[in-house]
């Protein structure tokens, strides 16, 4: 089992950025931090932030505010009176090639749910959304991910239950 990276640190990504060293085989994740991320991040459409272990430049993750449709989850008995839920999509998350299979991954998916969790305490945020490549549904399915119904694309979209539904049972209702 690779090491879990305690000590990796987390910046948000601005013009200062040296990201020119990142290399991933993913064509579409090393295109979107070297072409978009800025941008991105500028316009206020999406947040991305890159980690360092000891300097080096190792991953990053980017999130933007989603929703998904209550006919994507699978409802397991539970109630949903309303037709779509407040969520935050893990946008991207990538890993240099030269640091793959070290368990960067697993620090960086965790990192981006403790930051999904914190907003959740100032903002209504219910999921946390993912449209992943095929060839990485097994790595967030290891971390709770659920296979959305709804397919779209070449993608397939996954959430995480960030809040369970209360029980309305007591009406205690204010």
């Amino acid at each position: 089992m690779p090491p879990f990276h305690q000590d990796l640190e987390y910046h948000l990504f601005d013009k200062t950025s040296n990201i020119q060293s990142f290399q991933c085989s993913n064509q579409d994740l090393d295109e979107f931090l070297k072409k978009d991320a800025f941008t991105y991040t500028q316009e206020n459409w999406a947040i991305t932030r890159l980690a360092y272990d000891k300097g080096q430049l190792i991953g990053y993750f980017t999130l933007t505010a989603d929703s998904i449709e209550v006919d994507a989850i699978i409802a397991d008995g539970v109630e949903y009176p309303h037709r779509r839920y407040p969520a935050i999509k893990l946008a991207r998350l990538a890993v240099d090639d030269r640091w793959r299979r070290n368990g960067y991954g697993k620090n960086i998916l965790l990192k981006s749910l403790v930051v999904a969790l914190t907003l959740s305490k100032y903002v209504g945020i219910k999921y946390l959304t993912v449209d992943s490549e095929p060839e990485s549904v097994d790595f967030y399915k290891k971390y709770g991910f659920i296979t959305a119904k709804r397919r779209i694309h070449t993608t397939i979209p996954l959430y995480k239950l960030l809040h369970p539904p209360m029980d309305n049972g007591d009406d205690n209702s204010h």
